[in-house]
């Protein structure tokens, strides 16, 4: 998570239930599914045009968070 605070939501959507707040550098695992949509939002300044992702948190939670606000990366 590159973004403070980034929201982990029940759907797909910023009115999605939120579960969560995740700090800045926080690690989620992929949970190999995606939006069917993209959609616009700003970050920091910055616009982005992402799809949301299904994430776990390292807590267990299992939610959605904006593809914008993270970091992809493989072990």
């Amino acid at each position: 998570i590159w973004v403070d605070q980034l929201k982990l939501r029940s759907e797909p959507s910023l009115s999605g239930t939120l579960l969560a707040e995740l700090p800045l550098n926080s690690k989620v695992s992929f949970q190999n599914e995606t939006s069917t949509f993209k959609q616009k939002i700003t970050l920091d300044n910055v616009e982005y045009d992402e799809r949301w992702l299904k994430v776990k948190t390292t807590d267990g939670k299992i939610g959605w968070v904006y593809g914008g606000g993270i970091r992809l990366y493989q072990k």
